[in-house]
């Protein structure tokens, strides 16, 4: 008998860290869009093999399926519609719970109808607590944005407009408004003042505001890196320590330009071109994993419809790129936001999943997935 508490006791740690662990079961989720229907899949990160969970979602009253934005968790998931095909109408933003699979469930807990001749774009803050809307419309031959504050009830999912406008843009012939992105510790919101003067002429302005922590408002604009070029096209990513630019000229030759991610840096850290690696050449876009270790460039074969995708790594100490795995293929690339997969995607192919191991930048093929096309893979973890 006097052993019984210690029993009890022992019985109740392990009642505890079996409930912690269910609590911490993550799932990683791929869903599928196309014109009018979102697919849920769960991808077993070990194997890389797919399986298609619950009923395709279909957007309400046939309305053109334009994002699918995962709230950092997955407990819900922001669908992205219009009434037009190509969003130049009304815009709807339906928000739907999930259950522990990823899989939305019909109805809607909110839909926002935003009323909108142009475009829309909504991001979600990697806190989960706020998501911003840039609403980009015409006027007469110009575009102008304004960017709009939400407050999301994590428990519900729900959206909140806050009162306060966030910034205007425009309105402007030449130059449009483009949200890029947060960076890794969610402190900045990256856009870009894109301008087109034909010719091939193209010019990048970017700037970020400063997130406030407690309420999600934005600081004014903070410019810190441009491009401008002639007859090229330039591809820019940024990671928190690193400015990745990869500029190609009217023939089709490509260089990656690696700078530090500080205010308008003069020079170049390294100059990746094609006697450091072939890949660097035919690279016109590229990914970074979500561990900023790693890009991978697409290595052009001859043609544009043969090659391979290179995964090299980022030795700032070293100012190189180091060939470490090879992708056959020429694939567009997603990455789960947990770094284990990847998704390739394109046009009249199946989604191939790939496995990734962050460690040594190994690239292994898992399962596919036979879509209609065309569609749209949107990558997510359920936690």
């Amino acid at each position: 008998m006097r052993h019984f508490p210690t029993l009890r006791l022992a019985l109740a740690f392990l009642s505890l860290l079996v409930a912690r662990c269910s609590f911490a079961r993550t799932v990683d989720v791929l869903y599928v869009s196309t014109t009018h229907a979102v697919t849920t899949y769960t991808v077993d990160p070990v194997s890389g093999l797919p399986s298609e969970v619950g009923n395709p979602l279909t957007t309400p009253n046939k309305q053109f399926l334009q994002a699918v934005i995962p709230a950092p968790d997955d407990r819900f998931i922001y669908v992205i519609s219009s009434d037009a095909e190509f969003g130049l109408s009304h815009y709807f933003i339906n928000v739907y719970a999930t259950d522990g699979s990823g899989v939305p469930q019909e109805p809607p807990v909110q839909t926002i109808a935003v009323k909108l001749w142009g475009f829309l774009r909504f991001l979600i803050h990697p806190s989960g607590k706020y998501a911003y809307a840039l609403e980009t419309y015409t006027t007469g031959q110009e575009y102008a944005s304004t960017l709009y504050l939400y407050h999301i009830d994590t428990a519900t999912g729900m959206l909140t407009q806050d009162p306060k406008v966030q910034a205007t843009y425009g309105p402007d012939y030449a130059y449009l408004e483009l949200l890029v992105g947060f960076n890794g510790t969610g402190t900045r919101l990256y856009d870009d003042w894109n301008g087109y003067f034909g010719h091939g002429e193209s010019r990048d302005n970017y700037s970020y505001h400063r997130i406030s922590g407690d309420t999600g408002a934005l600081s004014a604009d903070v410019g810190f890196f441009g491009t401008a070029n002639y007859d090229t096209s330039s591809f820019t990513v940024f990671t928190d320590k690193l400015i990745l630019v990869a500029v190609t000229n009217a023939v089709y030759e490509t260089e990656l330009y690696v700078y530090k991610n500080v205010k308008y840096p003069q020079e170049p850290l390294f100059t990746c071109t094609q006697a450091m690696l072939h890949a660097c050449y035919t690279a016109e876009e590229f990914w970074v994993s979500p561990d900023q270790q790693y890009v991978f460039l697409p290595e052009w074969q001859g043609t544009f419809t043969g090659g391979q995708t290179v995964v090299a790594r980022i030795d700032v100490a070293g100012r190189q790129l180091v060939k470490m795995w090879v992708v056959p293929g020429i694939r567009w690339l997603y990455f789960s936001p947990d770094d284990k997969l990847i998704y390739g995607a394109g046009w009249d192919q199946p989604i191939q999943v790939y496995r990734f191991n962050s460690n040594n930048g190994a690239v292994e093929p898992g399962g596919s997935i036979t879509a209609v096309t065309p569609y749209s893979v949107w990558p997510a973890v359920r936690q």
